[in-house]
């Protein structure tokens, strides 16, 4: 039973090399190599069973190891008490099968705290001691229950407001909502709705504004170059054109105003010079309210000559004078001769 019982072990794991032809061995020698082979397939069991890729921690599982290593120590307890004398007991290492356990329990332990890091850090001793790694004097702060619940709650309200914010600078994307049933009437769609500007209108309709705008700024400095020019660049300098040691004498805001008062009052009075030294002119108003009654188309007035008629009788009254000046002068010779 006991031979059948190792074989089937040797079989289940199969972590020995067999069928190896080698010479005859002494009897010592055979039984020595028979007791490390059933150590050896012992401790492979043991690994294969804790450190393999099915870990199991139940109770079935233990028993199993349990039951492995009873029968590898009822087999070579019957190998020993048949075959082996009193003197073999004595060379039998004890204290190997016992390091072989104390491994093995520590590497059930490992394997537990690995797969279950979640329990606590039994102590053994009163010396045991370590600090933990969470609460080290160098660790970073930690937050508590309640504290944590009301960060994650302000990061929901963040979150809500950025949405809410995205929403309202972009109305144009559509509302997007995992309800089957709500149902709403867009306020841009609407019938009664303003004409909406698409994307590439509006960005049109921005840069026209921009470009009227710098116009605007254009014609201002081009009608009022007095004006600073301002700017906020500090590397931006220049020579103003207006004061520069070669340009003309330029006049203030004052003399300015006072020049355009005074070029304003001589042109009204030439005005009036070519009204009183030309009667005939018509008068010429761009008031449409403005009436008044002409004093030379009066119905008393006397018969006006027309320009053509005033050239031709100035001329004959030059002639006129110039034939009495003649006639002076044929009739009294004894008159000096007076010229211009």
């Amino acid at each position: 039973h006991s031979n059948q019982r190792n074989a089937t072990v040797c079989l289940g794991f199969c972590s020995l090399p067999h069928n190896i032809q080698t010479k005859p061995e002494p009897k010592g020698k055979q039984k020595q190599i028979k007791r490390n082979t059933q150590r050896a397939i012992c401790k492979s069991m043991i690994h294969q069973r804790i450190m393999g890729s099915k870990l199991s921690t139940n109770t079935e599982t233990e028993w199993e190891l349990v039951d492995a290593i009873d029968d590898a120590e009822d087999v070579s307890n019957e190998d020993t008490s048949d075959e082996y004398s009193d003197d073999d007991e004595e060379e039998y290492d004890e204290e190997e099968m016992k390091l072989i356990l104390a491994e093995t329990k520590r590497l059930r332990f490992m394997a537990d705290a690995f797969l279950h890091p979640e329990k606590p850090v039994p102590r053994t001793g009163l010396c045991l001691c370590d600090g933990c790694y969470y609460d080290r004097p160098s660790a970073p702060a930690r937050l508590g229950k309640e504290e944590a619940d009301e960060a994650a709650q302000i990061v929901s309200d963040a979150a809500s407001l950025g949405r809410l914010a995205h929403d309202y600078a972009h109305p144009e994307e559509p509302c997007v909502t995992s309800d089957p049933a709500a149902t709403a009437r867009s306020y841009y769609d609407r019938y009664s709705a303003e004409p909406q500007l698409t994307v590439e209108e509006a960005e049109e309709q921005a840069r026209i504004i921009i470009d009227i705008e710098a116009l605007r700024k254009a014609a201002r400095d081009y009608l009022h170059p007095e004006v600073g020019v301002t700017h906020t660049d500090p590397v931006c300098f220049g020579r103003n054109y207006y004061a520069r040691s070669t340009a003309p004498e330029q006049l203030s805001y004052e003399d300015a105003e006072e020049q355009a008062h005074i070029l304003a009052d001589a042109k009204a009075l030439k005005e009036r010079a070519v009204m009183y030294f030309h009667p005939e002119l018509p008068v010429v108003t761009s008031d449409p309210t403005s009436v008044a009654r002409c004093y030379f188309h009066r119905a008393s007035a006397p018969m006006q000559l027309s320009y053509e008629e005033a050239e031709e009788q100035s001329r004959i009254l030059a002639n006129a004078a110039a034939l009495k000046k003649l006639a002076v002068d044929y009739g009294h010779p004894e008159l000096p001769v007076v010229t211009s």
